[in-house]
């Protein structure tokens, strides 16, 4: 499979690797929040995966769904308590609306039964 392709993929990769920069500077007191941003980008990514190859696709899309959201949250939190700055907190936000609005593009493409 041809990952190169499939532009969410590229993109969720791209926000992973973006946020080892990040998370590095979070407090050792907040490793439960650093360990839940973490694990919900990878889980992201193995949903897409998972979406991907699967009949059932709209399971898993809602899932990643939630887990966006969920990372919203993690991230509003983190600015809230001063881990991250404003300028840092404006590129997560549009880096996260970005992948959700692809998202809701293969929906609706899933949706619409073109591919069948």
């Amino acid at each position: 499979m041809n990952t190169e392709r499939f532009q969410i993929v590229v993109k969720m990769k791209s926000f992973i690797f973006f946020l080892d920069g990040i998370l590095v500077n979070y407090p050792k007191r907040e490793h439960v929040l650093k360990d839940a941003i973490e694990n919900d980008a990878l889980t992201i990514l193995a949903l897409i995966y998972e979406a991907n190859s699967s009949i059932d696709r709209k399971h898993y899309l809602d899932k990643v769904v939630s887990k966006l959201s969920m990372l919203d949250f993690y991230f509003e939190k983190s600015y809230k308590y001063h881990y991250i700055s404003r300028k840092i907190f404006d590129r997560v936000i549009f880096e996260l609306t970005s992948i959700l609005k692809m998202l809701y593009g293969w929906m609706k493409y899933e949706k619409s039964g073109i591919y069948r």
